[in-house]
């Protein structure tokens, strides 16, 4: 027999014998209140509210407001590392312009988590934190840009790791700049753009190796 679920923990809140939130439940509810109201509306009363509690139980899960914010853009972060890291059937050119796609199309599609992901809203999140969970879309974005090189003359196959990662920041200061002229509605890119600027970076790169000692 399938061993039957451990019951849900409740309390009683406001007259009510209720379900105690997890922190998932917490978290979701942030994420709706973000979308429809923007960031600064999340806070521990708003969330309370939403859920049905006092906001002391909150505290259980999260420190401030702050805690839960930077829990959440975490969460966005590994969102886009999945996205990032789906296979890729393809050559290193297309899977570049794919990369950037991928990216883009994410953007889009979870603007208002991308705007948190990467503090454009005012609202104050955990930098650190965020940096570590950062670490795994550097680490896809290097690899492509890796294997790019690589595809464009095999004496290149080797690069030196400062020079990569010099060459990654720049892929994706690039694409973050133009997400957010995009978003501020200051220019009216698109995935393909985006694409084709990062080629662009790319073969720029690939061009100077000689003199400024980017390719080993």
């Amino acid at each position: 027999m399938k061993p039957e679920s451990p019951a849900a923990k409740t309390r009683m809140s406001r007259g009510k014998e209720r379900v105690i939130a997890n922190r998932q439940q917490i978290l979701a509810a942030a994420r709706e209140i973000g979308v429809q109201d923007g960031w600064k509306a999340v806070t521990i009363r708003a969330l309370a509210d939403r859920l049905g509690y006092a906001a002391p139980v909150l505290y259980q899960h999260f420190r401030n407001k702050e805690d839960v914010l930077t829990q959440l853009a975490v969460e966005g972060l590994e969102e886009l590392n999945r996205e990032l890291r789906k296979p890729v059937n393809t050559g290193a050119e297309t899977a570049i312009l794919l990369l950037a796609d991928r990216y883009w199309n994410y953007m889009q599609k979870q603007s208002q988590m991308y705007r948190l992901m990467n503090g454009m809203d005012g609202v104050s999140v955990d930098g650190k934190v965020l940096s570590t969970a950062a670490r795994g879309i550097c680490e896809v974005t290097g690899s492509s840009i890796e294997q790019w090189l690589a595809a464009q003359n095999a004496s290149f196959a080797v690069v030196n790791a400062p020079a990569l990662n010099e060459l990654t920041d720049a892929v994706w200061a690039l694409l973050h700049g133009m997400a957010s002229l995009y978003l501020s509605r200051a220019a009216r890119f698109d995935s393909n753009q985006a694409g084709q600027a990062v080629l662009h970076l790319l073969l720029g790169a690939l061009a100077q190796h000689r003199t400024t000692k980017l390719i080993s």
